[in-house]
């Protein structure tokens, strides 16, 4: 799935759930290959029309390195519980809809 498309995922999860429920948004590399910055960051959030979500730059990698993702494939998403701990982390595309399932799960729906 493309990035620009999250908003409605995000929207509609909400809808059905009504959890309090948000995507939060990295990227590692900006358009020139090089580390992401705040720059590439913003231009991406326009690019993808500024959903209400964060985009954040991890040009250091910090995120992978703090979680089981590896950072090799991609996309890469993590399920975090209210307490900011993680609850699961898939890679390919649609792997946001496995890490709904434990965010249902965990919040007992």
């Amino acid at each position: 799935m493309e990035a620009g498309g999250l908003q409605e995922v995000q929207e509609d999860f909400v809808a059905e759930t009504g959890l309090d429920f948000s995507f939060l948004f990295a990227i590692y590399e900006g358009g020139s290959g090089s580390p992401a910055t705040a720059a590439d960051c913003e231009a991406y959030a326009e690019y993808i029309d500024s959903p209400s979500f964060p985009v954040f730059a991890d040009g250091e990698e910090s995120i992978a390195n703090a979680t089981p993702l590896a950072a090799q494939a991609h996309p890469a998403v993590c399920a975090l519980a209210p307490d900011m701990t993680i609850m699961s982390c898939y890679t390919g595309h649609g792997a946001y809809a496995d890490a709904f399932d434990d965010i249902k799960a965990h919040a007992g729906i």
